[in-house]
């Protein structure tokens, strides 16, 4: 006779439980009560529930002075007061769980959570919603705190924690609700300390142009900019330690800072890369010590004191930056551009003669021109007429480029590729109409941001903006409307209640090899949408 155990197999239980958890007003603190004395509430629901991420989803309005403990206790979600909470008089709270009240089962959230009760006689009923954006590319920003003050003082924000407050969503939206007829201050902040109050220089701050009087609900299209101020400039470290290189360190980009220096001074190469100034010098022959001023606006920063007792140390040859393990250095460029290099240190001279061109094993004898950069002194440029689809070999010999130290680079090797135009694009904008008032800046950046055209526009339209061998990719014209006409973008203030210049990004039609790409704007449409 034989026999077997039965095939063990998961349960069915029937269709998935897609019901959320509904409370159970019979068992639960009654919603809506007015003359509200403080004291435990509890929520009921008709099943076992449990709670995730309270600290990001439920949202009390106004904030209390003291965290509420918010615990499950069976079926029930229960919010205890910490003793020491003194509730406001008249003044309508509401308790939004968002998503933090889920079944056990399969984690339906409880939808449209709220608990609402007033400490005066009536419940306030007015509503307000708008959206919050970042000032600078315009999409939606999520978690901002929207929050609503009984002052019309911007500094209150700095001070006090709001009446009323809302989270944005990830569509960038906010919703009030149970807002009394009033008149209010309102501010988006992106409050990176969670204290309810604009008081760190990395947190980003929203207002509308004027106080908000609230006398019906508004859902209309209230859309608040939210900006990082320009913080007041500081030199945070410097260090002359290294010879013939100071280096400042700044708490944002030095590139408006001014240096002056005393007659008795060497020649400075100036150098800017994020928050750090270099100044490169080559003190050889300076007798008498010497200072330089740092200088922001009106305000002077610092003053740095150089000695002349520093002997110049033994330098290594001069080297290429970021140079291969294999010795050769690889480029490939655009039809008509130059071969870029930068190198370690400071260039001070630079023997374009000296390179032996070769191309298919033969040797060419055009003339090529050396260009040192203009911003970036460790950085020069190579023009060449070198021919498009062709592959060049430069031999650099030593001695051909120097360094402001008067040390030399050893032989380097280039094998430089000249692309094809047919491989790159190109870009035609016209500018349709604009504010003959108004002054606007218009880049094209590519796609790691980076500004390939700028131009400054007032007055007549120009007849267009044209790019050329661009490299297949998206690209996007961004407008900016420069009010103070300073050919930047500026952003906005709380202290003199100034909004961040407005900026519109539009994206380009995908650039394509081969490939002509016309597109036009309308700049005083484009600013009224």
């Amino acid at each position: 006779m034989l026999t077997s155990c039965a095939t063990p197999t998961t349960p069915t239980g029937g269709p998935r439980d897609e019901a959320p958890p509904v409370i159970d007003t019979a068992l639960s603190t009654p919603n809506f009560q007015t003359k509200f004395l403080k004291q435990d509430i509890s929520l009921t629901f008709n099943e076992w529930v449990q709670l995730e991420d309270v600290f990001n989803q439920v949202i009390i309005s106004p904030p209390l002075q003291y965290k509420p403990e918010i615990y499950v206790k069976k079926k029930s979600v229960v919010i205890g007061w910490d003793e020491r909470e003194i509730l406001r008089e008249n003044v309508t709270y509401t308790f939004n769980f968002g998503e933090s009240v889920k079944d056990l089962t399969e984690k339906n959230p409880a939808e449209k959570l709220r608990f609402v009760f007033s400490t005066g006689d009536f419940i306030d009923s007015l509503s307000l919603s708008g959206k919050v954006v970042d000032a600078l590319d315009g999409k939606p920003l999520e978690k901002i705190r929207v929050m609503l003050y009984n002052s019309t003082q911007d500094s209150v924000v700095r001070t006090q924690k709001p009446l009323y407050l809302s989270l944005t969503d990830k569509e960038g939206r906010f919703t009030m609700e149970n807002v009394r007829s009033d008149t209010f201050s309102l501010f988006a902040l992106e409050d990176v300390n969670f204290n309810y109050k604009f008081d760190l220089g990395n947190e980003r701050i929203g207002f509308p142009d004027s106080i908000l009087i609230l006398n019906f609900s508004r859902t209309d299209s209230l859309t608040l900019q939210v900006f990082q101020e320009k913080p007041t400039l500081r030199l945070n470290s410097t260090d002359i330690k290294s010879y013939g290189l100071a280096k400042m360190l700044f708490n944002q980009s030095p590139d408006e800072v001014l240096i002056f220096t005393d007659s008795l001074a060497p020649k400075l190469y100036r150098e800017s890369v994020k928050d750090t100034l270099k100044l490169w010098f080559n003190p050889t022959g300076t007798k008498i010590p010497w200072q330089i001023g740092v200088q922001s606006g009106l305000n002077s920063v610092d003053t740095l004191k150089f000695n002349t007792s520093v002997v110049m140390p033994a330098f290594d040859k001069l080297k290429v930056e970021n140079a291969p393990e294999s010795g050769v250095i690889q480029q490939n460029i655009k039809p008509g551009a130059p071969l870029e290099m930068s190198m370690l240190r400071p260039l001070l001279s630079f023997d374009a003669s000296k390179i032996i061109q070769i191309i298919d094993s033969i040797p060419v004898s055009d003339t090529l021109y050396f260009v040192q950069d203009s911003i970036y002194p460790r950085k020069f440029l190579l023009y060449g007429r070198w021919q498009e689809g062709n592959t060049y070999k430069l031999n650099i010999p030593p001695g051909a480029i120097q360094d402001i130290y008067g040390k030399t680079t050893d032989s380097l090797r280039v094998s430089l590729t000249v692309g094809k135009t047919e491989d790159y694009g190109n870009l035609v904008v016209k500018i349709a109409d604009i504010d003959s008032n108004m002054h606007y800046v218009v880049q094209i950046t590519d796609e790691s941001q980076r500004i390939l055209y700028e131009k400054q526009i007032h007055g007549n339209a120009p007849e267009g903006i044209s790019l050329n061998l661009l490299t297949p990719g998206k690209y996007t014209l961004k407008v900016i409307k420069d009010g103070n006409n300073n050919g930047i973008w500026d952003t906005g203030s709380l202290q003199f209640h100034r909004q961040p210049e407005k900026i519109v990004l539009i994206p380009v039609e995908e650039i394509k090899a081969n490939w002509d790409v016309e597109t036009s704007v309308n700049l005083i449409q484009i600013f009224k949408e």
